[in-house]
């Protein structure tokens, strides 16, 4: 038995791709320990993890900001105190290695003081630099984001700086700083799905999304779905506060052949959007696979884990992005054929109708999804990121019961 530290980003979209790989080294033995908020302890210990709290490191308005480096900036003020708090404990844990996700620093930084392997959880879209030398509309949309957040860049830069310098570490800054990989990084993708694949080496180990039961208890009545063509509609679990979005979607799907599933998320209650068609079923939470294993459409705004979801059951995507990487995921579902994107910019009810009925009486469409949903369900899952794991410590000579051979 070995033991190991998860880092977490406390995103719902973060943290749930990765807490199925938890529980499948928990169940081979491995000791682990979880840092999050504490919204997730109960997922956690579903895994039979032991949850660590981050304590007062509250993301909610994260939700509120529609730029990612705006979004670095919040969840990286808080570093110096993290580095302070997790530092001795990790010390005290003894980890054989870290796993952190790869949008944060600081277990990263962990692991190279405690001179242990690193496995990133790579949640989010894989995006080297050279990519955008291909990809113009995206490197246009990246260097806005820069100019528009140019105070929170140098913000970013000024508190990776002062950290690394304390722990005589060297920092990342610019586009470096917002992935950090480890000696293997868990992609919840397949290589068949991600753009240019071929610029990610061995250590990028594709092992798709890791779609189980996560012990969520989610009061939905899906008892009442009938047998109508089912549209899903979420915008995901941080940047959903768009009520007008919503209504807009009721506008274009009332009393249509459709049923239809509206997830409005933590900061808007249905009741809100004012009565509901008959033909309409709304809640702040869904159970997500199990409406989407039953769905012909899926209108989302693009997210990793939803998109890849999505597509292990074949559903076809008409795309609302709304900030970061969706735009790339969103751009590149179109560009396959699975799916249709429409710009927020762009929308209008009866816009929002004429590309879903589009979508809905083409099959090839589904026919795209289903093609990459079976790379997805082919790619391994978490029983693959775990083998990926078991092999890094047999490199790194991590024993059976923990202990590391030291070379030399």
């Amino acid at each position: 038995m070995s033991t190991a530290i998860f880092f977490s980003l406390p995103f719902t979209g973060h943290i749930n791709p990765a807490l199925p790989v938890i529980r499948e080294l928990v169940q081979r033995g491995e000791r682990i320990f979880v840092y999050a908020s504490e919204e997730f302890r109960g997922k956690v210990e579903y895994t039979g993890a032991h949850f660590r709290s981050y304590g007062q490191y509250d993301l909610a308005e994260a939700s509120m900001v529609g730029n990612p480096l705006k979004v670095m900036d919040l969840y990286l003020k808080p570093l110096p105190d993290l580095m302070e708090k997790c530092l001795p404990e990790a010390r005290e844990i003894q980890p054989d290695y870290i796993i952190h996700d790869a949008a944060i620093p600081w277990g990263a930084m962990i692991a190279e003081l405690l001179q242990v392997p690193a496995v990133g959880s790579q949640a989010v879209l894989l995006i080297k630099s050279k990519m955008l030398l291909f990809n113009p509309s995206q490197a246009f949309r990246m260097m806005s984001f820069f100019i528009e957040a140019r105070k929170e860049a140098r913000a970013i830069d000024a508190v990776l700086k002062t950290v690394a310098q304390k722990y005589q570490l060297k920092p990342k800054t610019g586009l470096e700083a917002i992935h950090y990989d480890g000696d293997i990084t868990l992609a919840y993708t397949s290589r068949a799905f991600q753009p240019m694949e071929h610029l990610f080496e061995e250590n990028f180990i594709f092992v798709g999304p890791t779609v189980e039961d996560r012990g969520e208890q989610i009061d939905f009545p899906l008892e009442q779905l009938g047998d109508r063509p089912l549209i899903y509609i979420s915008l995901g679990t941080i940047f959903n506060n768009h009520p007008d979005f919503y209504r807009m979607c009721l506008e274009a799907f009332a009393n249509t052949k459709y049923q239809v599933v509206l997830s409005t998320g933590r900061w808007v209650q249905p009741e809100d959007l004012g009565p509901l068609p008959e033909n309409f079923l709304a809640g702040q939470y869904v159970p997500q696979l199990q409406v989407l294993s039953r769905a012909a459409l899926f209108i989302s705004h693009g997210g990793m884990n939803s998109a890849m979801e999505a597509m292990w059951y074949g559903v076809p995507l008409l795309l609302v992005p709304a900030w970061g990487d969706q735009f790339w995921i969103a751009q590149h579902i179109e560009k396959l054929g699975a799916g249709k994107v429409c710009l927020p910019s762009r929308i209008t009810a009866s816009r929002l109708r004429s590309l879903a009925e589009e979508v809905l009486s083409q099959p090839a469409y589904a026919q795209v999804s289903k093609r990459i949903g079976k790379s997805l369900q082919a790619a391994g899952g978490a029983k693959k990121a775990a083998d990926a794991i078991e092999d890094l410590k047999l490199r790194k000579n991590i024993l059976p019961g923990g202990d590391i051979v030291r070379q030399g």
